[in-house]
């Protein structure tokens, strides 16, 4: 059974992911730009991964329709492939994908990290949506909340299987555990790790650590933790603006580039978007990792900060909460329109005796184990067996005129 491996472009995340695979199913990675749009990745293609890149010299929607299709089918035909494994179903590569493997007669996987918190859509798009999922014959989706969304939509229980949203857990544990024993002790902090977009809802977590800061007695810069915001985006001026105006002090970089003496609860460092090499120093020193998010379809960074043993405080509409927080064990989760309740889970994880919280921190980075790329590989073998026993899905006319139609947009 070979199975081709869709993706929009092949970060970190999704090389690892391709690796989870390796001794349990036969994969060809597929990807349909040679660079990302949101993410500015900076890797190397792991020796033996084999891609084949629909735009290696740009992303995926830098080709005409006419031409990427053509590209696209030529790379799916020259894989050689039994089983189609796609992205979700809204973009042109997930759709092209889909309806060539209709036309060649081979069973589709979809691959979908929605779920009912992500409140999608209704009406004729949510009938557009039911109506492509059955043209699938199984689907591999990131936890349990995407689980009862898939179901929802029309696939068997039996036919969905877990474990899409993972990362590489022993290159985060492996690389932190080493920045650890390089830096020895450094002051905590709370980390976020985001694109600088509306919702990540910073505003709000600044607004949190605002509130957290007051409360630190006299309101000096050198008591309680700093926060640290990883990232960049179109937001970033006024996060920056925002941040000032609550009394904070903005510091540009990292925390151990040219260092504040006495960085306490107001300050806030932002050390720009920064590549998957110096990720794991971040993480080695933070005391929490905080993701806000008001809507998120997993929340991978939350994968990251237990893999290297940093408890989590998630909001609730993040669809890894459910799978991963356990209240009191690995972090917490909270309500991300609430910034009283998450100013005072800033408070109480640093204001926790330092074994509970790497207490915490252990337990989260064993549950996370669980979610790893291995299960990534085992996920998608099991789809690509239950598809093929289902076999290709016939497209009656309605269906095909519809997956035309949705190419042609």
């Amino acid at each position: 059974m070979k199975v081709a491996l869709i993706f929009s472009s092949y970060g970190p995340y999704h090389l690892a992911r391709l690796a989870g695979c390796r001794g349990r199913c036969e994969v060809v990675g597929i990807g349909g730009g040679g660079n990302c749009k949101e993410y500015a990745w900076d890797h190397d293609e792991p020796e033996g991964a084999g891609l084949r890149v629909v735009n290696p010299g740009g992303p995926v929607g830098g080709l005409g329709r006419v031409e990427f299709r053509d590209r696209l089918r030529r790379e799916l035909e020259g894989a050689g492939v039994d089983v189609v494994a796609v992205p979700g179903w809204a973009d042109r590569l997930a759709l092209e994908a889909m309806r060539w493997a209709l036309e060649r007669g081979k069973p589709v996987v979809m691959m979908s990290e929605t779920s009912g918190l992500d409140r999608p859509s209704g009406g004729w798009k949510g009938w557009v949506r039911r109506r492509l999922v059955g043209l699938s014959g199984a689907a591999l989706v990131g936890g349990s909340p995407h689980r009862e969304f898939m179901i929802g939509q029309g696939m068997r229980r039996d036919a969905v299987f877990l474990g899409y949203d993972a990362v590489g857990n022993g290159y985060y544990e492996e690389e932190s555990a080493q920045w650890r024993a390089r830096d020895g002790e450094r002051q905590r902090y709370f980390l976020a790790s985001n694109r600088f977009i509306e919702k990540k809802n910073l505003f709000r977590l600044l607004d949190a650590q605002a509130g957290y800061a007051s409360g630190m007695g006299d309101g000096e810069a050198g008591g309680g933790w700093p926060l640290v915001l990883l990232g960049d985006g179109e937001l970033k001026g006024e996060l920056v603006a925002h941040a000032e105006r609550l009394g904070l002090r903005v510091v540009p970089g990292a925390p151990w580039e040219g260092e504040v003496s006495d960085a306490g609860a107001r300050t806030v460092y932002f050390p720009g978007f920064r590549q998957i090499g110096e990720l794991p120093r971040f993480y080695a020193h933070a005391g929490a990792f905080v993701h806000a998010s008001t809507k998120e379809q997993w929340g991978l960074v939350v994968n990251e900060a237990m893999a290297c043993g940093v408890p989590v405080v998630v909001s609730e509409r993040c669809g890894c909460a459910p799978d991963l927080v356990v209240n009191g064990e690995t972090g917490y989760a909270f309500n991300p329109l609430d910034a009283e309740a998450l100013k005072g889970l800033l408070g109480k994880m640093a204001g926790m005796p330092e074994e509970a919280r790497v207490a915490m921190g252990a337990a989260g980075r064993r549950r996370i184990a669980e979610w790893g790329p291995e299960r990534f590989g085992e996920g998608l073998a099991g789809a690509a067996e239950k598809a093929l026993a289902v076999g290709a899905k016939r497209a009656g006319v309605l269906d095909r005129a519809l997956l035309n139609l949705l190419c042609c947009r």
